[in-house]
Parts: C-alpha cells; structure tokens; sequence
C-alpha cells in the first residue's frame, strides 16, 4: 500500500508540474489578450523552437 501512495503521489506531482510549465507557455505566447501559436513555420523550421 505504501509503494502504491509514493507512486500515486508521484504522477499527481508530475501532473501539476506539466499543468504548470503549459500555463507557462500560455502565458508566454499571450500579448495584449492575443494568444499566439506556439509554432512559427519558414521552409519547414520551426522560429519559435
């Protein structure tokens, strides 16, 4: 029971720490209420990347 919590406990950790770093990114790409594309493409290549 106890390895089942730690690793219950652990995907919930890893779970909110991905939530994070996505809000992260939202925020990042956001500019005067404008939500960008993550993603700009020239001859196939990411710029933004």
């Amino acid at each position: 029971m106890v390895l089942d919590l730690a690793g219950t406990t652990s995907k919930l950790v890893n779970r909110v720490e991905t939530h994070q770093t996505f809000i992260k990114q939202q925020r990042k790409y956001r500019r005067d209420g404008e939500v960008f594309r993550r993603t700009v493409e020239y001859n196939s290549q990411n710029l933004l990347g």
